[in-house]
């Protein structure tokens, strides 16, 4: 069994704090990037525009706002930056660019400016769309759960004693399956929270019980602080329990949100076993931001 690779979670939310100046200046940029050429596009347009011209403008403007939308509200809803809104902004300069190059007459440093900022944006494009089917297709299809089967449910933000809505998307969706078959085992898995006293599989088994689920089908694993130790402490604990063995015909699965079941199923590939992936919505509210930071992740872990 591997070594757990990756950096402990509350590590990993102290960098993305330091990042956050770097991540306001990416937006801060990418929007002027996106705007500058709209608005020099638009003039241009005014004294020579063709319906078809206009109607590709506005195309490009609805691009470029639908995808500075979604930051916008993250912002407000969270309070905080994600390294998951640097790619999007980037992104949305493609179409500014590209119908700026269609319409206005640049030269020289301009037009350099112009192809490299689209060059760009439209690789990120590509790369984010090959990433999120890269990431999509390890749950493709329907997958059939055991009345038996064992499930780890993997933790989430917890703050101030309050369940994120990710969290709370994952252990509804872990009780929707319970229900359907009682003598499944879960495995709420998570460690301490920060300020808190109670770890994240405490509170998971809170509203687990709330939810109608039997305590006798729970069983904690209270110290994993990254999904590299969800997976390969919740395997330890099924083994001293006698729930579980590498031998085991018992079926293994694991539930986590739909942009995260990549990472999870590999670090389960890690410890040797094949694990039955369990998919649960992302709230629309983060979902563009949560799949651009995993489909990072998966660029940046090995």
């Amino acid at each position: 069994m591997r070594k757990a690779s990756q950096v402990n979670s509350s590590t990993a939310i102290a960098r993305e704090k330091q990042l956050a100046p770097f991540i306001w200046v990416i937006l801060v940029l990418c929007t002027l990037a996106g705007l500058r050429p709209l608005i020099a596009t638009a003039a241009q347009l005014v004294l020579s525009g063709t319906t078809l011209a206009w109607t590709m403008w506005a195309v490009a403007f609805l691009c470029w706002i639908g995808l500075l939308i979604p930051n916008i509200r993250y912002l407000a809803t969270h309070r905080k930056t994600s390294v998951g809104m640097a790619p999007i902004a980037v992104i949305s300069i493609a179409p500014a660019a590209a119908v700026t190059l269609a319409y206005v007459h640049a030269q020289g440093p301009a037009l350099v400016a112009l192809w490299t900022v689209f060059v760009v944006s439209f690789a990120l494009l590509i790369l984010f769309v090959l990433g999120f089917l890269k990431l999509r297709s390890v749950y493709a299809g329907d997958r059939h759960v055991d009345p038996d089967a064992i499930i780890i449910v993997l933790g989430g933000a917890i703050k101030e004693g309050k369940l994120s809505t990710t969290l709370l998307e994952r252990l509804t969706t872990a009780s929707t399956l319970w229900h359907e078959g009682p003598d499944r085992m879960l495995v709420p898995t998570g460690g301490p929270v920060p300020n808190d006293k109670r770890c994240e599989a405490d509170y998971m088994r809170d509203e687990l019980v709330c939810q109608g689920v039997s305590p006798a089908s729970i069983a904690l694993e209270r110290a994993a602080r990254n999904t590299t130790e969800n997976i390969q402490n919740s395997l330890t604990l099924l083994e001293i329990r006698g729930l579980w063995h590498p031998e085991s015909s018992r079926q293994l699965c694991v539930l986590t949100s739909d942009y995260h079941l990549y990472r999870a199923l590999r670090e389960g590939h890690y410890c040797g076993v094949e694990l039955v992936p369990i998919p649960s919505p992302t709230p629309r509210k983060s979902r563009l931001q949560q799949w651009c930071r995993e489909i990072l992740t998966a660029l940046v872990l090995p």
